[in-house]
C-alpha cells in the first residue's frame, strides 16, 4: 500500500560514530607508546606495570613490575627499550608518546640526553598532539584481560615470572588481527602479509576438509542408514 499510495519513509539517522583512526606509523620503530597501569593482588597488594610498545607492530619493546610508581623505573624501562632497538631505525628521532601523568613528564626524564637532543622525540598525549595514548591503552587492557584477569597470584613474584610468560606469549605466539594474522614480533621484524597465498591456502584448506570428511564414516549416519534400509526390507 505505501508502493502505491507513493508514501516513503526518510532512511533513519547511522547512529555508528565513524571514530577517527588513530596515529599510525608507517613502519617498525617509528613511534612508541609508554604507560603504566595498576593490578591488584588478591591480597590487595598493588603493582604497578610499565610497558612500552611500537605502534606499528604493537610488539612490546620493554616493560617492568614495581610496588610503586615511580618516574626511575620508567626512565629505566625508556633506557632498556632505547639500548635494545633505537639503532634499528635510521630516522633522525623516534617519537615517544606518553600521558600527562608525572611518572612520564619529570625533569629526570625531561633532562634525560636523548631527550635533551631529540634523539628521542617525546610528545604528551592530547597536548602536544591532539591523538590519545590509546595504543597504550589496549597494550593494558590485552594484558589485564587475557592474561592476568584468568591468574590467581599470591605473592608479587608469582606475578612477576608470570608476566614474563605473557610479554612472550604476546610478542611471539599470538596472531594480531590487525596485523593481518602476523604476530607481532614477526611484524616488527619486517614480515609482510601475503594476500595472496594466505587466500590459496584458506583454499586449500577448505578443499583438503571436503576430502576428509567426505571419506570420514560417521556412526550416527551409518545407524540411521541401517534402520531405513531394515524398514525397506520388512515393507
Amino acid at each position: 500500500y505505501a508502493k502505491k499510495l507513493g508514501l516513503k519513509r526518510n532512511p533513519p539517522r547511522h547512529r555508528r560514530k565513524n571514530h577517527e583512526t588513530g596515529i599510525r606509523a608507517l613502519k617498525p620503530n617509528q613511534i612508541w607508546h609508554a604507560d603504566v597501569t595498576c593490578f591488584t593482588l588478591k591480597n590487595g597488594l598493588k603493582s604497578f606495570l610499565y610497558f612500552i610498545t611500537d605502534n606499528f607492530s604493537r610488539r612490546i619493546l620493554s616493560w617492568k613490575i614495581s610496588l610503586k610508581l615511580s618516574h626511575e623505573i620508567s626512565l629505566e624501562n625508556l633506557h632498556e627499550a632505547y639500548t635494545k632497538f633505537r639503532h634499528l631505525n635510521p630516522d633522525p628521532s623516534i617519537d615517544y608518546i606518553v600521558d600527562g601523568g608525572s611518572e612520564n613528564n619529570n625533569s629526570l626524564i625531561n633532562h634525560w640526553p636523548p631527550i635533551l637532543s631529540e634523539d628521542i622525540r617525546k610528545l604528551i598525549a592530547q597536548q602536544s598532539i591532539r591523538f590519545s595514548n590509546s595504543m597504550a591503552e589496549s597494550t593494558n587492557r590485552i594484558m589485564k584481560y587475557v592474561y592476568l584477569y584468568h591468574q590467581d597470584f599470591d605473592d608479587f613474584n608469582d606475578l612477576q615470572k608470570y608476566l614474563e610468560f605473557a610479554v612472550k606469549n604476546h610478542n611471539e605466539d599470538r596472531f594480531h588481527h590487525q596485523l593481518n594474522g602476523l604476530t607481532p614480533k614477526e611484524a616488527f621484524e619486517g614480515k609482510t602479509f601475503d594476500k595472496t597465498e594466505n587466500t590459496k591456502q584458506i583454499r586449500d584448506a577448505n578443499r583438503i576438509r571436503l576430502e576428509i570428511n567426505r571419506k570420514t564414516p560417521c556412526p550416527v549416519c551409518d545407524d540411521v542408514k541401517n534402520i531405513t534400509d531394515s524398514a525397506d526390507l520388512i515393507r
